[in-house]
């Protein structure tokens, strides 16, 4: 009967160290508030280190796709990172109050950023929250039925990664108005002693 539980943790260990290595596909926001108009970009990054075969290189290939709420921001372009390639065009699908932009890329590196997604913030919400509007985006594999991702170096080894999004706050006020503005006030009770004395 001891070796059940010691066979159960084995088992549980090894689980836990392959998802320790696991490859990740993350995305990176430029900033972490945004207001209406502004501009901002995340970045499509890949960690598939523990992917590589012994004594290659490495090329990585794959479909992403990211999920996000249309009614605060729009997709404006994407912009790959060499060595990466466009493997299939972009996409973007309509899906009720959200988009979803999609894409495959190839000759990528085992680690570093394959491009960039670049958005327009379009609208904020109405009444907007004092902390702000928090937006999700989601990165998941494009093809929900074979796993897309692959290491071509030496050969077509396919893999399923980890995939961490990203959040974006909307902000009623652009970010460094609100910091001048609460410069400002911090100011008020120096300037009333200054003026009583």
């Amino acid at each position: 009967m001891k070796s059940i539980p010691t066979i159960t943790a084995a088992a549980l260990l090894a689980v836990i160290s392959v998802t320790a290595n696991a490859a990740t596909v993350s995305l990176v926001p430029s900033v972490s508030t945004v207001a209406a108009g502004d501009t901002f970009s995340l970045d499509l990054q890949l960690d598939a280190s523990d992917q590589l075969v012994p004594g290659f290189d490495g090329e990585f290939s794959g479909q992403v796709a990211v999920r996000f709420n249309s009614e605060f921001v729009d997709f404006t372009s994407f912009v790959f990172s060499s060595p990466a390639t466009e493997l299939s065009g972009v996409s973007v699908l309509t899906d009720s109050s959200d988009d979803i932009v999609t894409l495959g890329f190839e000759n990528a590196l085992d680690t570093g950023v394959i491009g960039t997604y670049n958005f327009v913030v379009n609208n904020i919400p109405d009444p907007v929250p004092s902390l702000g509007t928090v937006l999700m985006f989601e990165v998941y594999d494009a093809d929900d039925f074979f796993d897309s991702f692959a290491n071509e170096s030496p050969s077509n080894q396919t893999f399923t990664p980890v995939f961490n999004g990203a959040t974006v706050t909307v902000v009623p006020l652009p970010p460094a108005l609100v910091f001048m503005l609460s410069a400002i006030a911090s100011l008020l009770p120096v300037t009333r002693r200054l003026i009583r004395n």
